[in-house]
Parts: structure tokens; sequence; C-alpha cells
């Protein structure tokens, strides 16, 4: 099976603010740095995104599946897919014949939205390829305070070194001290 999936739209979360920031790092409140403090922001929850392997931010993402004629990939006729998460909803599901036909499928008859973010598709073994539009981002009430402290601790890290441009070396020092905040929040989806 072949998939490809492709990032259509993002919408900012925010789990912390600005004025939340200049609280914890106790950063002057200049005006005219609130937007490269929205930048680190913004910087630390890509990089939590990618260490625990979970959406922060709301995202839209399309999924591309094809090739999966085989029975690896087929019980039967059904066709599993692990989502990368935590799924929101799901928007739509097409499915492609040969001839490039396209059929909506129906949620909750033609396909399913189980448990742990998995996609089941009944009868795709009749289909050629799939396309899943879907919505991905953790609820507010899912920002735990670990994940906030880690957000602080970048922010802070970033905003005092801001002069310097080896940023690499200054997030691997710091990776030790977030990763005892951030462990319990891992996922093992591969992204």
């Amino acid at each position: 099976m072949r998939t490809r999936l492709t990032l259509t739209s993002v919408k900012k979360a925010n789990p912390v603010s600005i004025a939340e920031v200049r609280l914890y790092s106790r950063i002057p409140n200049i005006s005219s740095e609130d937007a490269l403090i929205q930048q680190q922001i913004d910087s630390a929850v890509t990089w939590i995104e990618q260490y625990i392997g979970k959406y922060i931010n709301v995202d839209n993402l399309t999924l591309e599946v094809w090739n999966f004629a085989d029975e690896r990939d087929l019980e039967g006729t059904t066709l599993y897919l692990d989502l990368v998460g935590p799924v929101r909803s799901i928007t739509s599901v097409k499915a492609y014949s040969e001839d490039n036909t396209e059929t909506t499928l129906v949620a909750d008859t033609d396909y399913y939205l189980l448990k742990g973010d998995r996609l089941r598709v009944l009868s795709a073994g009749s289909y050629d390829s799939m396309e899943v539009l879907y919505v991905v981002g953790m609820q507010p009430i899912e920002i735990t305070e670990n994940i906030k402290e880690a957000i602080y601790k970048l922010v802070d890290e970033l905003y005092k070194h801001k002069g310097i441009s080896v940023t690499g070396t200054i997030v691997t020092n710091l990776k030790a001290n977030l990763s005892s905040l951030l462990d319990r929040e891992r996922t093992k989806l591969n992204w």
C-alpha cells in the first residue's frame, strides 16, 4: 500500500498567550517584540508536535491511499488505516475505481472511525485508490500543563538566546528537561 499525507491548512491553537509567556519568562512588556514572541511560541508548538507525535494546532489533512489490492493490506475487502491524530473529525472519504470514477463514501455505513484514530473502510477492495480528508488537533482540554510548561521553557530559552544563531545547541541542551515533561504525552505514531 502506498500513501501520501498532505497538510492542507492550519489553524493556530494558541495553547499559551504572549502575556503568559512574558509572565513566565519575566520579559518586559515591549509591544514591538510581540511578533518575535509569537514566532517563538509557534516554533515551540511545532517542535513539541514533532516530539510527541500529536497535533496541537488544528490542521486539515489529506491522506491519499493507492495500491492496496494486496491481502497484506486488506482483511477480506476491508481496509484499516492508522491516521495521524488526534482526529477531531472526518470531512470526507472518496474512493476511485480503475476508470477514475469517484464515489463519496458514507460515514457509519461505508466507513467507521475507530478508537485510536483508526479508520475502517468497508468494501475497499472494489476500489483502486482513496482520499481521506480529516481534521486533527487537540481539544483545548487535552493541552496538558506539561505541554504548556514545555512551551514556556522552549520560548524562554529561545528568547534569552535570540541573538545567538546556533539554536540547535540550545534546544539540544534543553531536550533533557523537556523529555521528563513530554514523554507521557508521546504516541508511537511515526511522522
